[in-house]
């Protein structure tokens, strides 16, 4: 089994960061092996020019969109708030 796949999949996963303990339970690898998948997973996204990053939040984990990304997420969020807010927008 490839654990930076599964690393992946259980990162999409969650709503919230993930902890290199848990982590390390969900996988059966020690504490100490986690940064090691958490980096091979960052630099398989970066490598493949993913939309996704993997991002550290108070020590924990996520995924998140890359942050090249970022200016038109923003405009994307206004024009879809835009356009549910418009009464005249077809269904």
């Amino acid at each position: 089994m490839d654990l930076v796949r599964v690393l992946e999949a259980l990162l999409f996963l969650q709503p919230e960061p993930v902890s290199v303990e848990q982590i390390g339970l969900w996988l059966a690898v020690s504490d100490d092996e986690v940064p090691k998948l958490v980096t091979s997973l960052a630099n398989k996204l970066a490598s493949t020019g993913s939309s996704l990053t993997v991002q550290t939040v108070a020590g924990r984990y996520r995924l998140a969109t890359a942050p090249d990304l970022d200016e038109f997420l923003r405009l994307w969020q206004i024009l879809k708030a835009w356009y549910i807010l418009d009464i005249n927008a077809p269904l």
